[in-house]
């Protein structure tokens, strides 16, 4: 399966760690989406603050 593009809703983006979620399983499958993407484009709400918690399950978004 590939996609055109795809938009990934997320809990944070860093920019050091990449997309981050609350949920390994969440994270690995939108790391997958991403991959499989030409394009990607992640999102968050606005009130969503980047992580700050060391461990958290981050995925880059894209290539």
């Amino acid at each position: 399966m590939t996609f055109d593009r795809v938009f990934l809703g997320t809990d944070g983006i860093s920019p050091e760690l990449g997309i981050c979620e609350a949920d390994l399983r969440q994270t690995r499958l939108k790391e997958l989406m991403a991959r499989r993407a030409d394009t990607s484009s992640p999102t968050r709400p606005s009130w969503a603050a980047a992580p700050s918690t060391p461990g958290r399950p981050c995925a880059r978004a894209g290539p």
